[in-house]
This record gives structure tokens, sequence and C-alpha cells, in this order.
């Protein structure tokens, strides 16, 4: 089966030759640029032969986008320091309002889907990573829990 059968099969809840793989994770350093991100994710799936690429967005996508600031850790297995927080205070949530997609954080995660792609086979689906709203104060808030153990 080619991959985008199997993707598509796995879906669909029929039989496919294997499960379906594709994995995602963070790479701190190469997330601040979308050609950096996109040639990550293209390489890993070609290198793998993931059946989808299950494109992650720079981990502080969200936080910056309502207004964070955040700086490389100079690791590329650790969370980005957080500078400056959007929200001072939790209390303050319901204050945040809607931001367009074309704000940087989002558009270069838009940028980064279109770059992956173009380049993997069209038999390659490219999925977007969703995220939950309720994980999203952890890069607003100073309280952040990856940020006091930093």
């Amino acid at each position: 089966m080619k991959p985008r059968e199997r993707v598509e099969a796995a879906i669909s809840l029929d039989i496919a030759d294997r499960p379906p793989v594709g994995v995602w994770g963070h790479d701190y350093l190469r997330e601040w640029s979308p050609r950096d991100l996109a040639d990550a994710h293209i390489r890993a799936q070609r290198r793998l032969g993931w059946d989808f690429v299950k494109f992650q967005p720079r981990a502080t996508c969200f936080g910056e986008a309502f207004g964070s600031e955040f700086r490389p850790s100079g690791d590329p297995h650790q969370f980005p320091v957080l500078v400056r927080p959007g929200v001072q205070d939790p209390a303050d949530l319901g204050l945040i309002g809607a931001v367009a997609a074309t704000v940087a954080p989002l558009a270069d995660q838009v940028k980064g889907v279109e770059l992956v792609a173009a380049a993997v086979s069209p038999d390659v689906p490219v999925l977007q990573t969703v995220s939950v709203p309720s994980a999203w104060p952890t890069s607003f808030s100073p309280a952040s829990p990856r940020q006091s153990s930093q």
C-alpha cells in the first residue's frame, strides 16, 4: 500500500497492510525558522519512511501569537526561555482576544506546512497539529510549569 492509502484505510477503520506510522517532536532550536523546521520534517519523513507528516509548529507558537515573548534556550532539547509573558496574571486570560492568522508565529506555521507539503510525495499526507486550548496558558503566564524548572 502507498502511505496515503494506509492512512485513509486507518481513518476509515478498514484493514491496511500495517498501521500508518508518523512521529512528531520538538527541535527547539530549528523551530524558529519555517524553512529549518520544514527541512527537519522533510528529512525525517524521507529517512524514516513515515506514512504521514504530523507538522509540529514551534512550541511557543500560540504563546507568541497572544503576546508572550520567548528566546531560544540554546539547547535543541530544552524549551525556550520565557522573556515576557503575554498575561501577567492568570485571572487575565479572559482578556485575550482573537488574533489574525497573519501574525508572525501563525504565518510561520502556515509557511512551514506549505514547504513540507510541496516537498514530500503527494502520497504522503501532511497533517497540521491541532493544539488543545487548555494547554496554551502555560505559554502565557509567568507561572508556567515549564518555566519554573529553568
